[in-house]
């Protein structure tokens, strides 16, 4: 939704992608039914195919053409296991002398359950969030906050799991 958003404000070409194939179908059959076909492209990008231990050739080889000055991302650190993955994509698809990561976030935190006493625990730590942010801040990228509001829960989550909507911006530049 993102990306046609973009598209339909004035973005000049946008690329959507997803890891599944059946998403990618429906985002191709947006665009059309959006009229966004010569602004607009879905193509298919998992992320764990980004992480060092799972590609042989250097981040840097990644060609320019598949490098963006802008990558928009809402609402896609869901899970701890995201973060490492999607830093990686991130990185290997930014351009790095001017690139920013546009990223909304709806805070999750974590909640668990001590098996003795049944007792329930929520830690007010947003993990996969925290995890991608070391990462960022690890390989030198600068991180700014530039919205955040309360929005409550969603009705998807109890109320007590989920944090304020976020608004973040990842670049190398300052």
């Amino acid at each position: 939704l993102v990306g046609l958003v973009a598209a339909k404000v004035g973005a000049s070409h946008i690329v959507l992608t997803d890891g599944e194939p059946a998403a990618v179908s429906l985002m191709e059959r947006n665009i059309q039914r959006n009229g966004l076909s010569h602004i607009c492209e879905a193509r298919l990008l998992e992320w764990s195919h980004h992480c060092p231990s799972n590609i042989a050739e250097s981040v840097g080889s990644i060609p320019a053409v598949l490098r963006h000055r802008v990558l928009l991302a809402a609402d896609v650190l869901y899970a701890s296991r995201l973060a490492r993955w999607l830093f990686h994509a991130v990185d290997a698809h930014l351009c790095a002398e001017d690139g920013v990561l546009l990223m909304s976030h709806q805070t999750r935190y974590s909640m668990r359950m001590e098996r003795e006493s049944g007792e329930v625990h929520i830690d007010n730590v947003d993990e996969p969030l925290e995890t991608f942010r070391q990462l960022a801040a690890d390989a030198g990228y600068h991180q700014a906050e530039l919205h955040s509001v309360d929005v409550g829960a969603g009705g998807h989550v109890p109320e007590a799991l989920e944090g304020p909507l976020l608004v973040l911006a990842f670049s190398r530049n300052a």
